[in-house]
């Protein structure tokens, strides 16, 4: 991947899978993440999760490392799929979400020297009283 945002997820991890806190036979499937997701990703993440691409309707959040998905044990094959589509998705979001903010930090930058040199010209044309001393 070309992004500066590579996490992808890596394993199951299947010793940190429990029973849903709803009951039923659902658990909470942990997918292990290629690392720890840079601050703000899991915003990201969550409005990409609840957009078009999370067809199969579970519950999924972001714990650290871990994508945990509240699901049955015969659709982690399933979940698995969709949520590769989502994980690249949010990476591909973020990535334009944080360059967005460098174009517009760039362009601070840009309107801030502009500025610096309007006020140099114009302190160069202004007349001010002489400092005592």
């Amino acid at each position: 991947m070309n992004n500066a945002t590579d996490i992808r997820i890596v394993d199951l991890a299947v010793e940190m899978t429990t029973p849903s806190s709803r009951g039923s036979k659902k658990r909470h499937v942990h997918f292990r993440l290629s690392g720890i997701p840079p601050p703000g990703w899991n915003e990201t993440f969550k409005a990409t999760l609840r957009g078009v691409l999370w067809d199969m309707r579970r519950e999924a959040w972001n714990d650290r490392g871990y994508v945990v998905v509240d699901c049955l044990v015969d659709e982690i094959d399933l979940v698995l799929q969709h949520l590769r589509l989502v994980v690249k998705e949010t990476n591909r979001r973020y990535d334009a979400e944080v360059a967005q903010g460098v174009r517009r930090e760039e362009s601070a930058q840009d309107l801030a020297a502009d500025e610096i040199a309007r006020l140099e010209a114009m302190r160069r044309r202004l007349r001010f009283d002489p400092t005592p001393g």
